[in-house]
């Protein structure tokens, strides 16, 4: 008999936009804040993809954006993250490479580089960012505090490139979540990187009926081989055969939400044991309280049996065992 318990991890990037537009209490504090209520409201542990480089970023030209703006986007942001820590909630790492160059002229936020991606970049440099990110965490918990989790950008789609795996290790991050589910690695909501500790935990998604085709077997692994060996790949978002829909919970209604959930169950049916289902999100995007607190209500009521709400934090505790197998 098999006994399968689903994990749903809520992953929120937390930031303002790529190109340096936003403001930080519309765009982060406010939204972060109503989710914080909300999850508190249902007892549910969210994950905070925290965007260090601009977190970073702001502290550097911390005067000036207090001058512009009348406040400080680097104190709050601190403040907001540090309370989501002290009431249980989980703190991962997330990044854009661009912010490594961006600087304030004539009191605007220039991003001279929006596209720049983690494949564009040398092992050395990547490794400089990251470690630069984790201790920017630690300098905010604490030195105890372990990164468990990436999430990378300006890539597809898809898992992280190769030559980035010995990087996470080096760091003792065991996860990274970019990739949607219709991989053909996916059997059970994850998968190990070849030779390495280190797995994806994709983010949950349903292709639509063209794309069903074209990513799976053979084409999906065509696909990823050919990007992650530095091959310039078109986004999947933008395929005219269609896309894999993530699992959004800003930008769903409620029968979305609990659609994704039923097909998640049913795809990992034969699977033992623990499947996690990534939900992502965006503070700049959050404007869906209610059907998310339909959706909470929802499976704390008719799911309470099968599925869990957990972290990235959690379910490494499980991935930990798989890795000293």
């Amino acid at each position: 008999m098999r006994n399968t318990q689903y994990h749903i991890i809520i992953s929120i990037d937390y930031e303002i936009f790529g190109n340096g537009r936003g403001n930080v209490r519309r765009h982060i504090i406010k939204p972060a804040e109503k989710l914080f209520e909300i999850a508190e409201e249902f007892d549910i542990p969210l994950t905070w993809m925290f965007e260090v480089g601009e977190y970073e970023f702001f502290k550097k030209y911390d005067e000036i954006i207090t001058r512009r703006y009348g406040y400080s986007f680097y104190e709050e942001i601190k403040n907001q993250i540090k309370k989501f820590y002290r009431d249980g909630h989980d703190i991962e790492l997330h990044i854009h490479p661009q912010w490594e160059t961006a600087e304030i002229r004539d009191n605007k936020i220039i991003i001279k580089n929006p596209y720049l991606s983690f494949s564009d970049l040398e092992a050395n440099k990547i490794s400089q960012i990251i470690g630069k990110g984790v201790d920017i965490i630690k300098g905010l918990i604490g030195k105890h505090y372990n990164v468990h989790a990436i999430r990378l950008t300006n890539l597809p789609w898809t898992e992280a490139p190769p030559h980035i795996i010995p990087i996470l290790e080096r760091y003792n991050i065991y996860i990274h979540s970019l990739s949607t589910s219709s991989n053909i690695k996916n059997k059970c909501g994850y998968w190990r990187y070849e030779n390495s500790n280190v797995f994806e935990i994709p983010i949950h998604s349903i292709p639509t009926r063209n794309i069903k085709f074209s990513l799976k077997g053979w084409q999906a692994l065509i696909y990823d081989y050919l990007y992650t060996r530095g091959h310039k790949m078109p986004s999947l978002r933008k395929s005219k055969e269609g896309y894999d829909k993530k699992w959004d919970l800003c930008k769903m209604n409620f029968s979305e939400l609990l659609k994704w959930l039923e097909y998640g169950i049913r795809r990992y049916s034969s699977c033992t044991n623990n499947v996690p289902l990534v939900m992502i999100g965006h503070t700049k995007d959050f404007f869906n309280e209610k059907n998310l607190r339909k959706f909470f209500r929802e499976v704390k009521k008719v799911y309470q049996n099968t599925v869990t709400f957990s972290t990235f934090k959690e379910f490494s505790k499980y991935l930990e065992v798989e890795r000293n197998e």
